[in-house]
């Protein structure tokens, strides 16, 4: 942690710079300029830097000096209109994740960015607003021949689902989801449900001619459903090879991260010692057999490494207490424990 309006700490952030493989900042734009670590500056110190921005709306345009956050970004590209369902106000409940998918694009970015300059042996500035990562949530749309917007997974109106076979069905107890919009699935979920008669009807020949009539496909399976509960329902469309699956009432989370399995196979990390005191967390969830990754601890405290990366680039012991004892530095004051927070993890 560098408070980068100090002359010194910019100075230590260059010699940084001039042996790091990326930067990347979310600042507005033109904030980055005006603290001297804007991509003209800093690619003259290291022409190999990959600089990666990652900015609300863009570094230009009529938004781009607007904040930016969830679910903002979503609301302005219709996300909480289409994820109200068809016909019903939007719901705040939906959104595009601004910056947890933008964190994704840029990463994929970084690793594009890198295998470039492997091959050229020169660095690049790379752009990837939250807007882009909004716009990617919306990526299943497209246009059709009268350059109308076909709503592939739209829901409807009921926020049941996107049509007859590929929705939730209430049961007796509950619900019940399937996912049957092709012929060999649909003609399963027929004869599962004893209406065999169905996959020689006109109307349901073709995903197309089921897609028009689609409120008489709802009309004849809704009752099915309803007179069932929903493990019955299951069994009787699981052992006819019918995709489904009974919704789960409460989130699977808590039961997940008590599984002795997730630990083992590090999907789950236990951290005795975190900043919200015993807790067990999402780790590792990419295993490749030659070059395992492996997750140990929670992400590090706001300027937890501070002493060691300025040690890494030269600087003494007593020049590294100056900088913090001034301020121009920081370091975390506990780097073990919890921290005064509202946050509980009971």
């Amino acid at each position: 942690m560098l408070n980068l309006k100090q002359p010194e700490a910019l100075e230590a952030a260059l010699k940084l710079v001039a042996q790091a493989d990326v930067v990347t900042h979310n600042l507005r734009p033109g904030k980055a300029d005006k603290l001297g670590i804007g991509y003209g500056a800093l690619s003259k110190i290291n022409p190999r830097l990959l600089y990666v921005y990652l900015p609300g709306y863009g570094s230009k345009g009529p938004k781009s000096l607007l904040k930016s956050f969830a679910p903002l970004v979503s609301g302005w590209t219709g996300l909480l209109y289409e994820g109200g369902g068809a016909g019903n106000p939007p719901t705040r409940s939906v959104f595009g994740n601004e910056d947890y998918n933008n964190g994704f694009l840029g990463a994929a970015g970084i690793l594009m960015g890198l295998e470039r300059r492997a091959i050229s042996g020169v660095g690049d500035y790379m752009e990837i607003p939250q807007l882009h990562s909004s716009l990617w949530t919306t990526s299943e749309h497209f246009l059709d021949a009268d350059k109308q917007v076909v709503y592939g997974f739209r829901l409807d109106k009921d926020q049941a689902g996107y049509n007859a076979l590929d929705r939730l069905y209430r049961t007796s107890d509950g619900w019940i989801c399937i996912a049957c919009r092709q012929d060999g699935r649909f003609a399963a979920l027929a004869r599962a449900v004893g209406q065999a008669g169905l996959i020689d009807d006109p109307r349901f020949a073709s995903p197309k001619e089921r897609s028009l009539h689609d409120a008489a496909l709802l009309a004849a399976l809704e009752p099915w459903f309803a007179d069932k509960t929903s493990v019955e329902a299951f069994a009787l469309l699981d052992a006819a090879g019918v995709p489904c699956e009974i919704p789960a009432a409460k989130s699977w989370v808590r039961e997940a991260l008590w599984q002795d399995w997730a630990v083992a196979s590090n999907r789950v990390i236990e951290n005795f010692d975190s900043m919200y005191g015993h807790v067990r967390q999402f780790g590792s969830f990419i295993h490749l057999s030659d070059t395992p990754g492996h997750a140990r601890k929670s992400a590090p405290r706001l300027g937890e490494h501070t002493r060691q990366i300025l040690a890494e680039i030269g600087y003494a012991p007593d020049a590294i207490d100056a900088l913090i004892d001034s301020g121009k530095a920081m370091q975390a004051a506990d780097v073990t424990g919890r921290i005064q927070s509202r946050v509980s993890a009971a």
